[in-house]
């Protein structure tokens, strides 16, 4: 061979012994990356573990104050008042009505307080 092509060649071959060096470090730079990856990951997955155990709790407690409202007296004793609420306002929407309903009430209620003291309950 001659000097001129083995120059040619062992130019090449350092060339490609550069690249090859550039590609280790490349790699090694992609490692770094993925531990840090790896370690991100781990971090979320301890996150999404936390968030799923707060939801469930916050879940619960929905649960929990629902079943509250549910079993709420208050609520019972607010709907019969709002009943005699809007049958007051019926009654003042029509006087002669209301004032019929108010002394049958009335007599009513005189009757029974009248039956009670004379034992006739």
């Amino acid at each position: 061979m001659s000097d001129d092509r083995l120059a040619r060649i062992e130019s090449k071959l350092d060339n490609l012994t550069a690249d090859v060096g550039a590609v280790k470090l490349d790699v090694a730079v992609l490692k770094t990356d993925v531990g840090v990856l790896k370690t991100g990951q781990n971090t979320l997955e301890g996150k999404v573990v936390e968030l799923g155990d707060h939801m469930r709790a916050l879940h619960q407690d929905v649960v929990d104050r629902i079943k509250a409202i549910a079993e709420d007296d208050g609520r019972i004793e607010m709907n019969r008042r709002f009943d005699e609420v809007l049958q007051a306002i019926r009654d003042h929407s029509i006087p002669g009505d209301a004032a019929d309903r108010y002394f049958a009430r009335k007599i009513n209620e005189h009757d029974r307080r009248l039956d009670a003291l004379e034992g006739r309950s």
